[in-house]
């Protein structure tokens, strides 16, 4: 498409003719000089697509020439202009629909030589304040996402490290594949948390309990394992947020530090660790396929003010038996907000499963889906056994007449009312209910039998 239009242009038409074929396209921008000095700026256009078991990957829709190479070649981006001089960078985020400053420059200035003495421009600090951050808990069904960005970030930090792509292509296919991450999610043996700029999937942190090496002097200790974010994201914060969450994470698990490996020679990764306060206290070194790396081993401490801080619960009223389906769909999924997982969500949960299947595979579904949604979301030691039958007993023998019209709503208002957290100290005390045995198996209570 080269010498047919403005940039901006040709990456609106290359976006509308991929979606009229149902392929999901964005547009994105870069932030370029216009001269050699540095002193005036301009928005470059872009398209993102959306390719299987790529992820999101950016396009020039300029085409070459002799001296600019933007082929396709995913997963390795090739755009026509690097961004290196000093003020020049990738505008985070990418966007649905074109930015108010395009559509005004291109509306307001008749000719292409009006439009040439006005190009658009976006301050980055503007640009980054125009993005949603938000980070939620990972799940089996996000497999697929997390190992296009795992594929995608690593060959962009690591390639010049191997010799060979066939050296690249084996270690992705032993550490990153989809069947790799769900098996891990599946396990439980890690914990991934998906960051979200502007609702697209733009990286994700990873932390697992391994045993540290003997320069960890800081028991016991948790490993943040991977924080990745892809290249065109870089800059906008999303990082800092999977931070926060990795940290709230280990905070809960009962970690009282946090340890990282990082390569020696990815200098940004290090610097961005420094800045969260970790330190380097040693050094690992290990082989692949020929290739020797030598990282350096980080960690930081967490402060006992964020390992005890209680997390902050919202607790609304659903609205219809149609909300209670979602809380179920997405609890199953462990990607129901935490802040939302209260008392009146785990009854709505109990009462579904109790009026749809007998009481033993509502005990097992509760079990099961209220140990992976707590270790996803950081809480791995929350789940009580004795709890989650008594709750689970009042509901079945009072809630799940075959006869009873009423929705699923109104019947978790009643539960709500009539058997509230405080309900059960009529049948035990605290200490017996909140007792490691009584969170391990059912045990009867202590101060009273139960009537139902």
């Amino acid at each position: 498409m080269f010498g047919s239009g403005f940039c901006y242009a040709k990456s609106h038409l290359l976006a509308a003719l991929l979606r009229a074929n149902g392929i999901p396209a964005a547009l994105c921008y870069q932030r370029l000089s216009c001269n050699d000095d540095g002193t005036e700026f301009c928005l470059h256009g872009l398209n993102a697509i959306h390719l299987p078991n790529v992820g999101w990957y950016r396009v020039d829709a300029r085409g070459n020439r002799a001296d600019v190479d933007a082929r396709f070649t995913p997963p390795l981006e090739r755009l026509a202009f690097p961004t290196s001089a000093t003020g020049e960078a990738d505008i985070p985020g990418l966007f649905a629909d074109p930015l108010p400053v395009i559509v005004n420059a291109l509306t307001s200035h008749a000719t292409a030589d009006e439009l040439c003495k006005h190009l658009p421009d976006l301050e980055l600090s503007t640009a980054k304040s125009m993005s949603t951050l938000e980070a939620r808990p990972a799940s089996v069904a996000d497999a697929e996402t997390i190992s296009a960005i795992a594929d995608s970030v690593f060959r962009d930090a690591y390639r010049s490290a191997f010799e060979s792509e066939k050296q690249v292509e084996d270690f992705i296919a032993s550490n990153f594949t989809p069947s790799v991450i769900r098996t891990e999610l599946e396990a439980g043996q890690a914990w991934y948390s998906i960051g979200l700029v502007n609702g697209v999937a733009a990286g994700f942190i990873q932390l697992e309990s391994t045993d540290p090496p003997e320069c960890v002097g800081c028991r016991p200790a948790i490993e943040l394992a991977k924080l990745y974010v892809l290249r065109s994201f870089h800059g906008c914060g999303i990082a800092n947020v999977l931070m926060e969450r990795g940290l709230e994470h280990a905070s809960c698990s009962g970690a009282s530090q946090v340890w990282l490996c990082v390569w020696e020679k990815n200098a940004r990764a290090i610097a961005f660790y420094r800045r969260w306060g970790f330190e380097t206290v040693g050094e690992m070194e290990f082989l692949w396929s020929g290739v020797l790396f030598r990282d350096a081993v980080m960690t930081r401490n967490i402060s006992p003010a964020t390992t005890n801080q209680p997390r902050r619960k919202v607790d609304v009223p659903f609205a219809d038996d149609a909300e209670i389906a979602k809380l179920v769909e997405r609890f199953e999924a462990a990607t129901w907000p935490y802040e939302r997982w209260t008392h009146r969500a785990h009854l709505a949960v109990g009462l579904t499963y109790a009026r749809a299947m007998p009481f033993d595979a509502a005990l097992s579904h509760m079990r099961k889906h209220i140990n992976h949604y707590n270790q996803t979301c950081g809480d791995p030691t929350g789940y009580n056994e004795t709890v989650t039958i008594l709750f689970l007993r009042k509901i079945a023998s009072a809630y799940c007449g075959p006869n009873d019209p009423r929705p699923l709503h109104v019947l978790v208002e009643e539960l709500v009312r009539c058997c509230s957290v405080d309900w059960l100290y009529q049948y035990y005390s605290k200490e017996r209910i909140w007792s490691a045995a009584a969170k391990q198996s059912w045990i009867e209570p202590d101060r009273q039998p139960l009537d139902f």
